[in-house]
Protein backbone atom coordinates (compact mmCIF):
# COMPACT_ATOMS: atom_id res chain seq x y z
CA UNK A 1 0.00 0.00 0.00
CA UNK A 2 1.23 3.47 -0.91
CA UNK A 3 -1.06 6.41 -0.07
CA UNK A 4 -0.69 10.15 0.15
CA UNK A 5 -3.06 12.05 2.44
CA UNK A 6 -3.27 15.82 2.25
CA UNK A 7 -4.99 18.80 3.87
CA UNK A 8 -4.85 22.52 3.08
CA UNK A 9 -2.99 25.19 4.96
CA UNK A 10 -5.09 27.20 7.40
CA UNK A 11 -5.27 30.81 8.52
CA UNK A 12 -7.48 32.44 11.16
CA UNK A 13 -9.26 35.27 9.36
CA UNK A 14 -10.89 36.22 12.67
CA UNK A 15 -11.65 34.71 16.07
CA UNK A 16 -8.24 33.75 17.38
CA UNK A 17 -8.53 34.03 21.18
CA UNK A 18 -12.31 34.70 21.06
CA UNK A 19 -12.94 31.08 20.04
CA UNK A 20 -11.27 29.90 23.25
CA UNK A 21 -14.00 31.59 25.28
CA UNK A 22 -17.18 30.75 23.40
CA UNK A 23 -16.87 33.10 20.45
CA UNK A 24 -16.76 32.04 16.79
CA UNK A 25 -13.76 31.85 14.49
CA UNK A 26 -13.65 32.33 10.73
CA UNK A 27 -10.89 30.24 9.14
CA UNK A 28 -9.52 29.90 5.63
CA UNK A 29 -8.36 26.59 4.14
CA UNK A 30 -5.98 27.32 1.29
CA UNK A 31 -3.11 26.06 -0.85
CA UNK A 32 -0.44 24.84 -0.66
CA UNK A 33 -1.27 21.48 0.91
CA UNK A 34 0.44 19.55 3.68
CA UNK A 35 0.99 15.87 2.81
CA UNK A 36 1.57 12.60 4.63
CA UNK A 37 2.98 9.71 2.63
CA UNK A 38 2.02 6.24 3.90
CA UNK A 39 3.91 3.21 2.64
CA UNK A 40 3.94 -0.41 3.82
CA UNK A 41 7.34 -1.29 5.32
CA UNK A 42 7.05 -4.66 7.07
CA UNK A 43 9.05 -4.61 10.27
CA UNK A 44 10.50 -1.18 9.46
CA UNK A 45 7.94 1.36 10.57
CA UNK A 46 9.17 4.95 10.71
CA UNK A 47 7.87 8.48 11.25
CA UNK A 48 9.72 11.38 9.64
CA UNK A 49 9.32 15.17 9.95
CA UNK A 50 6.75 15.08 12.78
CA UNK A 51 8.42 16.58 15.87
CA UNK A 52 8.51 14.60 19.09
CA UNK A 53 5.87 15.84 21.54
CA UNK A 54 3.68 17.43 18.89
CA UNK A 55 -0.02 16.43 18.74
CA UNK A 56 0.65 14.30 15.66
CA UNK A 57 3.55 12.50 17.32
CA UNK A 58 1.47 11.93 20.45
CA UNK A 59 -1.31 10.39 18.36
CA UNK A 60 1.12 8.12 16.51
CA UNK A 61 2.67 6.99 19.81
CA UNK A 62 -0.80 6.31 21.24
CA UNK A 63 -1.57 4.11 18.21
CA UNK A 64 1.93 2.70 17.76
CA UNK A 65 0.84 -0.93 17.05
CA UNK A 66 -1.05 0.27 13.96
CA UNK A 67 2.10 1.80 12.48
CA UNK A 68 4.75 -0.84 13.20
CA UNK A 69 4.82 -1.84 9.52
CA UNK A 70 4.25 1.59 8.00
CA UNK A 71 6.47 4.46 6.89
CA UNK A 72 4.98 7.91 7.55
CA UNK A 73 6.67 10.92 5.93
CA UNK A 74 5.24 14.40 6.50
CA UNK A 75 5.80 17.14 3.91
CA UNK A 76 5.53 20.85 4.75
CA UNK A 77 5.09 22.94 1.58
CA UNK A 78 6.00 26.11 3.47
CA UNK A 79 9.47 24.86 4.35
CA UNK A 80 9.01 25.45 8.08
CA UNK A 81 7.41 28.89 7.89
CA UNK A 82 5.02 29.17 10.80
CA UNK A 83 1.40 30.18 10.92
CA UNK A 84 -0.18 27.95 8.31
CA UNK A 85 -1.03 24.91 10.43
CA UNK A 86 1.84 22.43 10.11
CA UNK A 87 1.31 21.03 13.63
CA UNK A 88 -2.46 20.69 13.26
CA UNK A 89 -2.03 19.14 9.79
CA UNK A 90 0.28 16.52 11.30
CA UNK A 91 -2.43 15.55 13.75
CA UNK A 92 -5.27 15.44 11.19
CA UNK A 93 -3.24 13.36 8.77
CA UNK A 94 -1.91 10.94 11.39
CA UNK A 95 -5.44 10.58 12.81
CA UNK A 96 -6.78 9.58 9.38
CA UNK A 97 -3.77 7.31 8.80
CA UNK A 98 -4.64 5.40 11.98
CA UNK A 99 -8.25 5.06 10.83
CA UNK A 100 -7.06 3.66 7.50
CA UNK A 101 -4.74 1.19 9.22
CA UNK A 102 -7.62 -0.03 11.37
CA UNK A 103 -10.19 -0.31 8.56
CA UNK A 104 -10.51 -0.83 4.81
CA UNK A 105 -10.34 1.85 2.14
CA UNK A 106 -13.84 0.98 0.98
CA UNK A 107 -15.27 1.78 4.43
CA UNK A 108 -13.05 4.63 5.55
CA UNK A 109 -15.28 7.49 4.39
CA UNK A 110 -18.17 6.23 6.51
CA UNK A 111 -15.93 6.04 9.59
CA UNK A 112 -14.51 9.56 9.45
CA UNK A 113 -16.22 12.15 11.63
CA UNK A 114 -14.90 15.67 12.12
CA UNK A 115 -16.31 16.10 15.62
CA UNK A 116 -14.80 12.82 16.82
CA UNK A 117 -11.43 13.90 15.40
CA UNK A 118 -11.74 17.28 17.15
CA UNK A 119 -12.54 15.56 20.46
CA UNK A 120 -9.49 13.29 20.18
CA UNK A 121 -7.31 16.32 19.46
CA UNK A 122 -8.50 18.07 22.59
CA UNK A 123 -8.10 14.90 24.69
CA UNK A 124 -4.38 14.97 23.91
CA UNK A 125 -4.27 18.28 25.79
CA UNK A 126 -6.49 17.16 28.69
CA UNK A 127 -5.21 18.62 31.92
CA UNK A 128 -3.77 21.75 30.32
CA UNK A 129 -4.73 25.11 31.82
CA UNK A 130 -6.12 26.19 28.45
CA UNK A 131 -7.29 23.67 25.87
CA UNK A 132 -6.80 24.63 22.22
CA UNK A 133 -10.03 25.43 20.41
CA UNK A 134 -9.31 22.87 17.70
CA UNK A 135 -10.53 25.33 15.07
CA UNK A 136 -7.37 24.74 13.08
CA UNK A 137 -7.85 20.95 12.78
CA UNK A 138 -11.53 21.43 11.88
CA UNK A 139 -10.60 23.98 9.21
CA UNK A 140 -8.00 21.74 7.60
CA UNK A 141 -10.28 18.71 7.73
CA UNK A 142 -13.11 20.59 6.02
CA UNK A 143 -11.20 23.02 3.78
CA UNK A 144 -12.51 26.16 2.07
CA UNK A 145 -13.87 28.82 4.47
CA UNK A 146 -15.57 27.86 7.72
CA UNK A 147 -17.21 29.51 10.71
CA UNK A 148 -16.53 27.43 13.83
CA UNK A 149 -17.77 27.48 17.44
CA UNK A 150 -16.72 24.92 20.01
CA UNK A 151 -19.42 25.71 22.65
CA UNK A 152 -22.00 25.04 21.38
CA UNK A 153 -20.51 23.05 18.51
CA UNK A 154 -21.10 24.74 15.15
CA UNK A 155 -19.47 24.32 11.77
CA UNK A 156 -20.72 26.27 8.75
CA UNK A 157 -19.03 26.51 5.38
CA UNK A 158 -19.14 29.24 2.73
CA UNK A 159 -17.44 30.10 -0.49
CA UNK A 160 -15.64 33.46 -0.27
CA UNK A 161 -18.82 35.62 -0.17
CA UNK A 162 -17.50 39.04 -1.18
CA UNK A 163 -17.21 39.58 -4.97
CA UNK A 164 -15.77 43.08 -4.49
CA UNK A 165 -13.23 42.22 -1.78
CA UNK A 166 -9.93 40.34 -1.88
CA UNK A 167 -7.77 39.02 0.95
CA UNK A 168 -3.99 38.70 0.93
CA UNK A 169 -2.12 36.51 3.46
CA UNK A 170 1.49 37.58 4.04
CA UNK A 171 3.93 35.64 6.27
CA UNK A 172 5.86 37.82 8.70
CA UNK A 173 8.96 35.63 8.90
CA UNK A 174 8.45 35.11 12.64
CA UNK A 175 7.01 32.16 14.57
CA UNK A 176 5.24 31.71 17.89
CA UNK A 177 4.49 28.30 19.40
CA UNK A 178 0.71 28.27 19.91
CA UNK A 179 0.86 25.43 22.44
CA UNK A 180 3.43 27.29 24.55
CA UNK A 181 1.51 30.56 24.25
CA UNK A 182 -1.74 28.97 25.47
CA UNK A 183 -0.08 28.24 28.81
CA UNK A 184 -0.03 31.98 29.49
CA UNK A 185 -2.86 34.00 30.99
CA UNK A 186 -4.78 35.53 28.06
CA UNK A 187 -6.43 38.97 28.48
CA UNK A 188 -9.53 38.29 26.36
CA UNK A 189 -12.34 40.88 26.58
CA UNK A 190 -16.09 40.79 26.06
CA UNK A 191 -15.56 43.35 23.30
CA UNK A 192 -13.28 40.92 21.45
CA UNK A 193 -15.86 38.12 21.65
CA UNK A 194 -18.69 40.43 20.52
CA UNK A 195 -16.57 41.65 17.60
CA UNK A 196 -15.88 38.04 16.57
CA UNK A 197 -19.62 37.32 16.64
CA UNK A 198 -20.42 40.28 14.40
CA UNK A 199 -17.60 39.44 11.99
CA UNK A 200 -18.87 35.85 11.68
CA UNK A 201 -22.47 37.02 11.25
CA UNK A 202 -21.57 39.55 8.56
CA UNK A 203 -19.46 36.92 6.80
CA UNK A 204 -22.32 34.40 6.73
CA UNK A 205 -24.74 37.09 5.51
CA UNK A 206 -22.22 38.44 2.94
CA UNK A 207 -22.61 41.94 4.39
CA UNK A 208 -19.49 43.50 2.92
CA UNK A 209 -19.57 46.93 4.58
CA UNK A 210 -20.28 45.53 8.06
CA UNK A 211 -17.68 42.80 7.61
CA UNK A 212 -14.94 45.34 6.87
CA UNK A 213 -15.95 47.58 9.77
CA UNK A 214 -16.18 44.78 12.35
CA UNK A 215 -13.03 42.97 11.23
CA UNK A 216 -11.09 46.23 11.48
CA UNK A 217 -12.45 46.65 15.00
CA UNK A 218 -11.44 43.10 15.90
CA UNK A 219 -7.85 43.77 14.84
CA UNK A 220 -7.78 47.01 16.82
CA UNK A 221 -9.06 45.21 19.92
CA UNK A 222 -6.31 42.58 19.60
CA UNK A 223 -3.74 45.37 19.59
CA UNK A 224 -5.40 47.11 22.56
CA UNK A 225 -5.18 43.85 24.52
CA UNK A 226 -1.49 43.55 23.54
CA UNK A 227 -2.18 40.30 21.71
CA UNK A 228 -0.04 41.36 18.74
CA UNK A 229 3.77 41.23 18.73
CA UNK A 230 5.86 44.36 18.24
CA UNK A 231 7.34 42.82 15.07
CA UNK A 232 3.87 42.34 13.56
CA UNK A 233 2.81 45.84 14.60
CA UNK A 234 5.81 47.23 12.75
CA UNK A 235 4.97 45.29 9.60
CA UNK A 236 1.31 46.34 9.85
CA UNK A 237 2.39 49.98 10.00
CA UNK A 238 4.58 49.50 6.94
CA UNK A 239 1.94 47.67 4.85
CA UNK A 240 -0.80 50.11 5.87
CA UNK A 241 0.97 52.73 3.77
CA UNK A 242 -0.75 51.39 0.65
CA UNK A 243 -3.94 53.35 0.00
CA UNK A 244 -5.96 50.24 -1.02
CA UNK A 245 -5.74 48.60 2.42
CA UNK A 246 -9.15 48.54 4.14
CA UNK A 247 -8.34 46.08 6.94
CA UNK A 248 -5.00 44.78 8.18
CA UNK A 249 -4.40 42.50 11.17
CA UNK A 250 -2.12 39.81 12.49
CA UNK A 251 -3.51 36.25 12.44
CA UNK A 252 -3.18 33.43 14.96
CA UNK A 253 -1.16 33.41 18.19
CA UNK A 254 -0.05 36.99 18.94
CA UNK A 255 -0.61 37.78 15.26
CA UNK A 256 2.98 36.72 14.91
CA UNK A 257 3.11 34.49 11.86
CA UNK A 258 0.78 35.87 9.19
CA UNK A 259 -0.68 39.28 8.29
CA UNK A 260 -4.13 39.53 6.68
CA UNK A 261 -4.94 42.39 4.32
CA UNK A 262 -8.47 43.08 3.02
CA UNK A 263 -8.70 45.37 0.00
CA UNK A 264 -10.90 46.02 -3.08
CA UNK A 265 -10.55 43.22 -5.61
CA UNK A 266 -9.90 45.80 -8.31
CA UNK A 267 -6.74 46.87 -6.43
CA UNK A 268 -5.35 43.36 -5.92
CA UNK A 269 -2.82 43.33 -8.77
CA UNK A 270 -1.52 46.79 -7.95
CA UNK A 271 -1.08 45.85 -4.29
CA UNK A 272 0.65 42.55 -5.12
CA UNK A 273 3.05 44.31 -7.49
CA UNK A 274 3.81 46.74 -4.66
CA UNK A 275 4.49 43.82 -2.31
CA UNK A 276 6.91 42.22 -4.77
CA UNK A 277 8.81 45.50 -5.14
CA UNK A 278 9.16 45.50 -1.35
CA UNK A 279 10.64 41.99 -1.52
CA UNK A 280 7.48 40.25 -0.22
CA UNK A 281 7.04 37.49 -2.80
CA UNK A 282 5.39 34.75 -0.71
CA UNK A 283 1.66 35.40 -0.22
CA UNK A 284 -1.79 33.97 -0.91
CA UNK A 285 -5.25 35.22 -1.92
CA UNK A 286 -8.79 33.95 -2.56
CA UNK A 287 -7.69 32.04 -5.66
CA UNK A 288 -5.75 29.76 -3.28
CA UNK A 289 -8.81 28.63 -1.26
CA UNK A 290 -8.67 24.84 -1.33
CA UNK A 291 -10.64 21.69 -0.49
CA UNK A 292 -10.32 19.67 2.71
CA UNK A 293 -8.95 16.19 3.38
CA UNK A 294 -7.91 14.28 0.25
CA UNK A 295 -6.36 10.88 -0.49
CA UNK A 296 -4.25 9.78 -3.45
CA UNK A 297 -3.39 6.10 -3.96
CA UNK A 298 -0.43 4.82 -5.96
CA UNK A 299 -1.62 1.89 -8.09
CA UNK A 300 1.43 1.23 -10.22
CA UNK A 301 4.72 3.02 -10.87
CA UNK A 302 3.98 6.40 -12.49
CA UNK A 303 0.24 5.89 -12.21
CA UNK A 304 -1.71 7.61 -9.46
CA UNK A 305 -5.39 7.48 -8.68
CA UNK A 306 -6.84 10.48 -6.93
CA UNK A 307 -9.49 8.95 -4.71
CA UNK A 308 -10.63 12.48 -3.88
CA UNK A 309 -12.17 14.12 -0.88
CA UNK A 310 -12.67 11.95 2.17
CA UNK A 311 -14.99 14.41 3.90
Amino acid sequence: MHLTLSVPSKTFLCGEYAVLYGGPAVLLGHAPRFKLQMKSMVGAGECLNIPYGSPGAQWIKKNAPLFKDTSLIFQDPHGGRGGFGASSAQFVLSYVAAKIQNSSLSLIQKQLNVKEMWQEYRLLNHGSDQLPSGGDVVSQWHGETVVFNQHPWRLESRKWPFPNLEFILIPTGFKVSTHEHLRERLPVSETLIKRAETVADSFLKADEERFVFELRGYGEELERLQLVTLETRGQIADLSAHSAVQVIKGCGALGADVILVILPKAQKNHFCDWLVKKGRTYFFDSSNIDFGLQMEMLLEPRQNEVVGGLV
